[in-house]
């Protein structure tokens, strides 16, 4: 399945990037990640946090645009994202707060429309994300004291591919909005380990809201041919 999905998408891309009046452009924007849930434990009094990232979080798009009002943005990315959930009990000891994250590495597809000229429009795509590392802190206090601290490479404690679906709005303020619904439950419910048993974990849906500011001169006309654009030097990413 997974080389089937690479397949299909590098088709895709060659198909799209071979054809005539195309503009083509990437961009790598930093993002500041919030990210909630909505969990819920057998026999447990946790509440939802909001958990938020900055660190490791790398996206890098390839703008294909077939018109100044249609276009595509293939992706490619290493994210930091996971739960937060608070007063969660765990063999009698409650904790204040217990972070459970995961960096992923992934692969997305878009489709966007709006006025590029004008540096305004909506996207909208879906991506599958590879778990490879899984960290947790789980704090016993409101402070940063007796924080207890795990984690596993290669881990199964969640699941080893994460599909989603995604919205955005690209503003002509440089201003960039995303949403993500992320479909698996972020915790393996089977997993029973030395990171703790999450076979009590009914539900851990995970959705994310992401920000990032990307400041680009946008090209006023589209080519005959295909432009590969070099970063100039008002091309500029600012991370959040």
């Amino acid at each position: 399945m997974k080389r089937k999905f690479l397949v299909i998408l590098f088709s895709f891309l060659f198909i799209f990037a071979s054809g005539q009046n195309k503009k083509i452009y990437f961009t790598d924007p930093g993002e500041l990640i919030f990210q909630f849930t909505q969990t819920n434990i057998e026999d447990n009094t946790a509440e939802n946090g909001v958990r938020t990232s900055y660190f490791t979080n790398v996206p890098y798009y390839m703008n294909i645009n077939c018109s100044n009002h249609f276009g595509f943005m293939p992706g490619i990315s290493i994210k930091n994202i996971g739960i937060k959930t608070k007063n969660e009990r765990i063999d009698s000891i409650t904790y204040d707060r217990i972070k459970r994250r995961v960096f992923t590495s992934g692969l997305s597809m878009a489709v966007k429309c709006g006025f590029f000229d004008k540096g305004i429009w909506a996207f909208a795509g879906a991506g599958i994300d590879w778990a490879f590392h899984y960290r947790q802190k789980l704090f016993e206090t409101s402070g940063r004291k007796n924080v207890i601290k795990n984690g596993e490479w290669m881990s199964n404690a969640t699941p080893t591919y994460i599909p989603s679906l995604f919205f955005g709005i690209q503003t002509p303020l440089s201003f960039n909005i995303k949403a993500t619904y992320y479909f698996n439950d972020f915790l393996n419910k089977n997993y029973k380990g030395s990171l703790g048993d999450f076979s009590k974990f009914t539900q851990s849906q995970l959705f994310t809201i992401s920000f990032s500011v990307i400041l680009k001169e946008m090209p006023d006309k589209y080519s005959s041919e295909i432009q590969l654009e070099q970063p100039s030097k008002r091309e500029k990413t600012i991370e959040l």
